[in-house]
């Protein structure tokens, strides 16, 4: 709650809002940019209320760096683009180098084209936060907004992301929300908050010789080197004038009575941040909808878990060592039949399921042979034909009943076959993992919860497939070898004719299912960007 709080940013001035956790720092933003309005006072732009300003052409004056900042699965020059989407790659480029970015994408392999992973996660904290500078940079705001850029990073990321901060930040108007006083040493005005309240106000100097002031406590209690106040020697009037002159101001009043901001905080974004200011992104759904690439990956062989995870558990103790994959080594077929084998106490079942499914298979035989049958009753006369009837259904009947109780025993099983094999795999894997040295579990793909779903998926994944394979493709094939051989020894002749349409039905069959899998692909990845786009969203009061 914010009690009593006023003050006014001039054009081209740089200031800095600081205070402990709670003190209502990042509220102020949430304001700024209208995800909720106040229930009390104003909040001005050049003397033009917010409320009566459109929200969309407000967030285009702004510019935004949060403590998490939002990127997509896209290329690094997609996400600077998202700041303005008719921007061109030389633009794109300047925005970089202003953000101090240009140097580590030129580093990367594939330079602007690196695409940076769900949620950035391809990139380290200081790398995202100066592709987020640049697409603030790239929309050329009136208003640069800094809500605790540099909070979640350690020391080293810290000064890159800072001095690209105070390069996008020179002659524009900045609000920059902090924690850490070591990134306002270069602000023109420092404003100090406790309890939703201004307890202090003026420059660094001037707050660092009130020895008896909250913002002189915090330095101490910070402990960092020096606050460089030599660097505030140029007078603000001096700076370059911005192209859009920006003035904000607050009137004293209560803005937000406790209840409401009870409420507005408990709704926020999906539940899943506990600050308003911690990640959300200035641009509109719509521009970020139209905005999202078309993406595409091509997948390697070796780059499923499947692969690099199911193939290590099948080596042996004796076989093993610190790699988390064993290309060459063994061939997938190879890897599951040594699973397989080594799981011997699914042998029984085993036994059962094999037996019974291969004779599931012939069932299908006998089926068709009982076709004839239908086909002589209406060439019976008409003393046979009830006699017929009577003797084909029972047939019919018997064999579905037969058929019936043979896949219920066979599936039973399988089912307790996989059961079983499921767990063993598991456990497995778990003991391969606990035996990675400490540097395997640093990486960020062997973090504990992505191992765990791991564990989980990949035995889950590979009991399906080998039980679909048994129970499906076995008593297919039997039926077919079974089919292809009778066909041949009754009348090789017209077999072969028929035989014809084999090829046609195997082409066609595949092209159906390329076709198929390219369609799911192309789900799959409309489906993560909505889903980009949908974990994202702000929630706005009005």
């Amino acid at each position: 709650v914010l009690k009593g709080v006023s003050f006014t940013v001039a054009s081209g001035e740089h200031v800095a809002i600081v205070g402990p956790s709670g003190s209502g720092k990042s509220t102020i933003t949430a304001l700024m940019l209208r995800f909720y309005d106040p229930t009390n006072g104003t909040i001005t732009l050049d003397d033009v209320n917010l409320k009566r300003l459109n929200p969309d052409n407000l967030r285009a004056q702004l510019g935004l760096v949060s403590q998490e900042p939002v990127l997509f699965d896209g290329t690094i020059s997609d996400n600077i683009r998202y700041g303005r989407l008719n921007a061109t790659q030389a633009e794109i480029n300047e925005a970089a180098r202003k953000a101090e970015a240009w140097q580590f994408i030129c580093a990367l392999p594939e330079g602007m084209r690196t695409r940076v992973g769900d949620r950035g996660l391809q990139l380290s904290g200081g790398q995202k936060q100066r592709v987020a500078i640049a697409r603030a940079v790239i929309r050329d705001p009136s208003v640069m907004i800094f809500d605790e850029a540099t909070s979640a990073l350690d020391t080293k990321h810290e000064v890159e992301v800072q001095r690209a901060i105070d390069t996008a930040s020179q002659g524009v108007t900045t609000i920059t929300i902090a924690h850490r006083l070591s990134t306002v040493r270069n602000a023109d005005r420092i404003i100090v908050l406790e309890s939703g309240e201004i307890v202090e106000e003026g420059s660094p100097e001037e707050l660092l010789n009130n020895k008896d002031g909250k913002f002189y406590r915090m330095y101490n209690d910070q402990k960092f080197d020096s606050l460089a106040v030599d660097k505030l020697a140029v007078n603000p009037r001096e700076r370059s004038k911005v192209s859009l002159a920006a003035h904000f101001s607050m009137t004293p009043t209560d803005f937000i009575d406790a209840e409401t901001y009870r409420r507005a905080w408990a709704r926020s974004s999906l539940g899943a941040h506990k600050r308003l200011g911690k990640s959300y992104s200035v641009l509109s759904i719509d521009r970020a909808k139209l905005a999202l690439p078309v993406m595409s990956k091509k997948r390697t062989r070796m780059d499923t878990p499947f692969k690099t995870n199911i193939m290590e558990v099948a080596m042996d103790d004796k076989d093993y060592d610190e790699q988390t994959s064993f290309p060459g080594r063994t061939t997938n077929f190879n890897a599951i039949w040594n699973l397989i084998k080594s799981y011997k106490d699914g042998y029984t079942h085993l036994s059962v399921a094999i037996p019974v499914t291969i004779l599931r298979g012939f069932f299908f035989l006998l089926i068709c042979f009982e076709v004839s049958s239908v086909l002589e009753i209406a060439l019976a006369s008409n003393e046979e034909t009830a006699q017929q009837v009577f003797i084909t259904a029972a047939v019919y009947t018997a064999l579905i009943i037969i058929k019936t109780m043979f896949e219920a025993v066979g599936r039973l099983f399988i089912a307790l076959y996989g059961h079983g094999f499921c767990g063993y795999l598991r456990n497995k894997m778990f003991r391969k993992i606990l035996r990675h040295g400490a540097a395997y579990f640093d990486e960020e793909a062997n973090t504990p919860g992505r191992l765990v779903h791991k564990l989980m998926s990949d035995t889950a994944t590979l009991n399906r497939t080998l039980g679909d394979k048994l129970d499906l493709l076995l008593p297919a094939v039997i039926c077919s070898t079974a089919s292809v051989t009778i066909a041949l020894l009754i009348n090789w002749k017209l077999a072969l004719i028929c035989g014809f349409q084999f090829p046609a039905f195997f082409i066609f069959r595949l092209v159906e299912l390329r076709e198929t899998s390219k369609r799911q692909r192309q789900m799959a990845e409309q489906e993560k960007k909505a889903a980009n786009v949908w974990l994202n969203f702000q929630t706005i009061f009005f």
